[in-house]
């Protein structure tokens, strides 16, 4: 299983009221998030990250085990809650970017911040 984002992500925990780090939580259904990436080779139905170059594939689940390091996450899969916070990413950081709807499976384990998710597994849905 590939350490996705290993030195090169960095999700921050959430902390809670009393100090200590929010725990993982477990995908109760499926979560519908999206992902910005790089178009690829076959634009249709594969793309990669841009910050990874790690391949997504529409409709193959992609997984990864999380590292935690302190406060931070430097391994998982990064997705966007909303589509106005992937939209912003992109155009942010290069118009070339596209978004892919995705989700994050029943089961899978996920952290959350306020515009953010990082979960060990990650279904790519379409282009958008």
């Amino acid at each position: 299983m590939p350490r996705i984002g290993k030195n090169n992500m960095c999700f921050r925990i959430k902390v809670n009221k009393s100090g200590e780090l929010d725990e993982v939580k477990v995908a109760k259904h499926a979560i519908v998030c999206y992902k910005v990436v790089s178009k690829g080779p076959r634009a249709k139905k594969t793309a990669k990250s841009y910050i990874q170059d790690y391949r997504y594939t529409v409709g193959k689940t992609a997984r990864a085990k999380f590292d935690v390091q302190g406060f931070n996450i430097e391994a998982g899969l990064h997705s966007y809650r909303n589509i106005s916070s992937a939209s912003w990413a992109r155009v942010s950081r290069n118009k070339d970017l596209r978004i892919m709807l995705c989700v994050i499976p029943k089961g899978a384990q996920y952290y959350q911040n306020r515009t953010e998710y990082c979960s060990t597994q990650l279904t790519p849905v379409a282009f958008i």
